[in-house]
């Protein structure tokens, strides 16, 4: 994956936190561009009246060369400490999350990173309704980094469907893991390549197939087998980057063994497809990938096919 432009979005009432320096450290490594993006949202004067005489539109100037100072102090920080990537500021008005998705098409950026810990969250991973808007709507790449972070990323995950039938589900696994190797490759981490199974038809043999256990196991050995195989070649390229490769295949669904996976693992960083309603089977579809990403406690990066068309775009 090449990544020369990455978009990072700050709302007005953040700061940059020492979150965000797991972004910048890797965009200094890399020697990419960084666009910090602010949007500001559109005040009606309904909105107001009830509260000041001061029109709307003031008020919003007031804001925006608020955040602008603020902007232009933390490029002028961020520049200073992180010398080898170059940083600008762009500041919009609008719904935010329809903004990001415009932005990030306009510029060609390949990659955005947000702040999804707040502190009002129960859990670090709990993301709020702009980044799940970005999840759902966005086709650029999307890095959630949550609380929970390691500053130094020393595992990444990349969750893959050797069984994908479609060329688009077969394009996307080659995505997430030159996603996931170029991540690792950036931070000397070690790289597991995960594929969850199972044996398709599994209750049917046993309820209708009047297949004895001895041979429903020698079915499942040699799905096992098949899947091994696939995987083992999916990962090949990975093998001549010289980068530390663990192959995982883990019998059971997705969205229950996965989340186990990397919380015993201390797994910093997982990268995955979100494929919404494009009907690609195999991969995690809508609720089952938010809940699946509710339940991990490290940083996320979810990756559209490369068909994937917008709702926001059009």
């Amino acid at each position: 994956m090449n990544i020369q432009k990455i978009l990072v979005p700050i709302s007005p009432e953040q700061t940059v936190t020492e979150r965000f320096h797991q972004i910048f450290q890797f965009a200094n490594k890399k020697k990419v561009s960084v666009t910090l993006l602010s949007v500001i949202e559109q005040i009606t004067p309904n909105c107001v009246a009830q509260y000041t005489q001061q029109a709307s539109w003031e008020i919003l100037d007031q804001i925006k060369n608020e955040q602008q100072k603020k902007l232009e102090s933390d490029v002028n920080a961020l520049s200073a400490q992180y010398k080898d990537c170059a940083f600008n500021y762009e500041l919009v008005s609008g719904i935010p999350f329809v903004e990001i998705i415009k932005k990030a098409s306009e510029g060609k950026f390949n990659l955005i990173a947000i702040d999804a810990g707040r502190g009002y969250k129960s859990r670090a991973a709990q993301f709020g309704s702009t980044t799940r808007h970005l999840m759902r709507k966005s086709p650029t790449p999307l890095w959630t980094v949550v609380s929970d972070y390691q500053a130094k990323i020393n595992r990444v995950l990349a969750a893959v469907d050797v069984a994908a039938p479609t060329d688009d589900g077969l394009e996307l696994n080659k995505k997430i893991i030159s996603c996931a190797a170029a991540f690792a490759a950036a931070n000397k981490a070690e790289l597991y390549v995960f594929h969850a199974w199972r044996l398709f038809g599994e209750g049917y043999f046993r309820s209708w197939g009047r297949l004895s256990e001895l041979e429903i196991a020698e079915y499942a050995l040699k799905e096992r087998d098949a899947r091994n195989e696939k995987l083992t070649e999916l990962t090949r390229p990975v093998e001549e980057a010289k980068i530390t490769l663990h192959q995982v295949l883990s019998e059971g669904e997705p969205e229950e063994i996965l989340p186990a996976f990397i919380n015993q693992n201390g797994v910093d960083l997982l990268v995955m497809g979100t494929v919404c309603r494009t009907g690609i089977a195999g991969f995690l579809i809508g609720n089952k990938a938010e809940n699946l990403l509710d339940a991990v406690r490290c940083s996320v990066i979810t990756l559209k096919p490369e068909h994937f068309d917008s709702p926001v775009l059009g």
